[in-house]
């Protein structure tokens, strides 16, 4: 059991509950001020039902909701509930102050174990979360049919200090689980794992003092721990409101590194936006440039996509470019950068890749695009088409920096994307020497693919 040092303060017979606890209180509130056992809990208590109001703040202050935090603030609060009835023994019936607090205490851990699974994306596991505060009650109320519950003061300590003990483990554990792990993450690990550490070290001297009440006394050098689990329950409770400002940091982190995904991701195919396409590719030509390797990058534009929307609408138009996107993904390495470069047009750097191999990639794309057919509402088949346009670094004027490569490539693999709508779509163009960057610029046409059977032709 949570329990600290108190005072015992008796009320006096035939007088209203209400009357008696206000009595009782006001005698310890006269007496000289110390750093008791029932003043700690009771601020512990107040700064938990804090911490759960500005957690609840958090949560609605946020622009996306993060998930997890309303369960870790209903556990701060029923933390807070739980320090307060611990806070009150002496002045409340025993079953209110051991029984519900210490169950209370064991629900409210096993509360805010669930939110932060949540926060940490993983699936909620809230039965398994309860189950030591079931056992708690179980074990608490059956002991309290008799003279046990009061007397058995050190069992009582062990048990509820394992269950803080099981629950700490399992919260360290799922803070620090990877990916995504921050600072954030790792101090609140750590605090939990120190958390389990106490926790264990008081039920081990609880077992302790309960086989020292068995045993005869062994002579001057027996060791007295009977002070030792009250120390220890300071440092828990202490700790505790700790670790809400640890989950705190780790949901404004996870908030952080949200509100950056959808400022580098496009919010409809999920692949880079343009400005972080354009940063990560300068650079990836930046740190390749010692080495001289051969970048190549394709534009991708799909064909006929305006006609899609006007005759099929925006519903099919967006199911055709996530269709497309999720294609050309399974067709890339883990190393290569895909972005939507604006519509329905896509930017793919190929680092390492020559002129043949780019064209080959290429050719893979358009082949898998044109083997996607889409249904509109009506059953329709709706044909989907790409043209690609590509070049390589190698075809580029020597010494350019990282930025004026990019904005070389981007301008060939356009010409070159433009030159294979032209000559019919849903072909594969290499670009030319059309751009004024010296003698060595873009030079070599690779040869347009023909055009299969029964592709449309441009309108």
């Amino acid at each position: 059991m949570l329990s600290l040092p108190t005072a015992s303060v008796h009320a006096p017979s035939r007088k209203h509950p209400l009357t008696a606890i206000a009595q009782a209180w006001a005698a310890r509130m006269r007496a000289p001020m110390t750093l008791d056992g029932p003043t700690i809990l009771l601020t512990a208590a107040l700064i938990c039902l804090l911490l759960a109001g500005a957690t609840l703040m958090l949560r609605h202050g946020f622009a996306e909701p993060v998930s997890g935090l309303g369960w870790w603030a209903a556990g701060s609060a029923l933390l807070s509930a739980a320090y307060a009835l611990l806070g009150l023994r002496d002045l409340i019936p025993d079953w209110a102050s051991v029984v519900a607090g210490n169950t209370l205490l064991a629900a409210a851990l096993g509360l805010c174990y669930h939110g932060l699974r949540l926060l940490r994306g993983r699936p909620g596991r809230l039965a398994l979360a309860l189950l030591p505060a079931l056992a708690i009650f179980s074990i608490f109320s059956f002991m309290y049919r008799g003279p046990a519950l009061v007397e058995a003061y050190y069992a009582r300590v062990l048990l509820i200090s394992l269950a803080m003990a099981v629950l700490a483990v399992a919260s360290a554990r799922i803070a620090a689980t990877r990916p995504n792990v921050g600072m954030a993450c790792q101090l609140t690990a750590g605090l939990y794992w120190s958390g389990a550490l106490i926790a264990l070290v008081r039920a081990a001297s609880a077992a302790h003092a309960v086989l020292l009440a068995q045993l005869p006394p062994a002579g001057p050098l027996t060791v007295d721990l009977q002070v030792l689990p009250s120390v220890l329950a300071f440092l828990l409770v202490a700790m505790t409101p700790i670790a809400s400002i640890g989950v705190l940091l780790m949901a404004a982190e996870h908030h952080r590194r949200d509100l950056q995904y959808r400022l580098e991701h496009d919010h409809l195919t999920g692949v880079s936006t343009r400005q972080a396409f354009e940063r990560a590719a300068e650079d990836a030509l930046r740190e390749s440039g010692d080495d001289n390797r051969v970048h190549a990058l394709l534009l991708a534009d799909l064909d006929h996509f305006k006609r899609i929307n006007d005759d099929h609408g925006h519903a099919i138009g967006d199911a055709a470019l996530r269709a497309f996107v999720d294609q050309t993904r399974a067709l890339l390495r883990e190393q290569d950068l895909f972005g939507r470069y604006g519509g329905e047009e896509f930017v793919l750097l190929l680092p390492g890749v020559d002129a043949a191999g780019a064209a080959a990639v290429a050719e893979r794309i358009r082949r898998a695009t044109a083997a996607l057919v889409l249904s509109a509402p009506a059953g329709t088949p709706v044909p989907l088409t790409v043209s690609l346009g590509l070049c390589t670094t190698a075809q580029l004027a020597p010494a350019l920096g990282a930025e004026a490569q990019l904005e070389a490539l981007l301008k060939e693999a356009d010409d070159a994307t433009y030159a294979a709508k032209a000559a019919g779509r849903n072909r594969v163009a290499m670009a030319g020497a059309s751009a004024g960057y010296g003698a060595r610029a873009c030079v070599g046409v690779g040869a347009l693919r023909a055009v299969p059977a029964g592709t449309a032709q441009a309108s």
